[in-house]
């Protein structure tokens, strides 16, 4: 029988979250908070919402590291600029990259369509993104998407100083981030079968 019943966990999210994507920052904090003493780095938890095509950091966690970036929450992000929002924007439909106008951030910042489209191609397959400086100057992010129930939702980031890139273990830092975006898919999805 591949019947679905309401259990206790969806009584939960329903009482917490409502239509309000807001609360999943404070369902998620613990893991988050866990990957900031893993790194030492700057966390971002950013939400996509489908249905406005727009997305914004609902919770920043500043790590604990030298020199590290304050990042507001309940601002928009662009999609086209910098790791949060690619690692968003590469699992998105290409008419949703052809409708963005592509607005110079920063000298690093993205303007051109096609290298923008071979970039989210790129980081869809891999399934994470970086990105150097092209929203916050100064700044490497790396970010991981996180689905639910099979869509798009949002993405993991940290911002570390791109003078400390070198430093940084980046395929550890990547393996973490992927195991917290997996915790957060497993606690935020109805569905049983999460392959990712």
């Amino acid at each position: 029988d591949s019947t679905l019943f309401p259990g206790s966990k969806l009584y939960r999210w329903a009482s917490r979250i409502g239509s309000d994507l807001r609360t999943f920052a404070d369902l998620t904090r613990s893991i988050l908070s866990d990957l900031v003493q893993e790194t030492g780095e700057t966390i971002a938890f950013l939400a996509y919402d489908d249905t406005s095509k727009k997305a914004e950091f609902l919770d920043v966690i500043q790590g604990w590291r030298p020199i590290q970036y304050k990042l507001q929450v309940n601002v928009e992000v662009p999609l086209y600029a910098g790791a949060a929002g690619k690692a968003v924007l590469a699992f998105c439909g290409e008419d949703l990259a052809d409708s963005i106008e592509l607005i110079k951030i920063t000298e690093a910042t993205i303007t051109s369509r096609e290298v923008l489209k071979q970039e989210l191609k790129v980081i869809h397959e891999r399934g994470w993104a970086t990105g150097e400086g092209e929203r916050v100057l100064g700044a490497f992010g790396l970010a991981v998407p996180y689905f639910i129930d099979g869509k798009i939702r949002g993405s993991v980031s940290a911002t570390i100083p791109q003078y400390r890139k070198s430093e940084r273990d980046l395929p550890m830092l990547t393996l973490l981030m992927r195991e917290a975006t997996k915790k957060i898919e497993r606690l935020l999805s109805l569905g049983l079968n999460l392959e990712r």
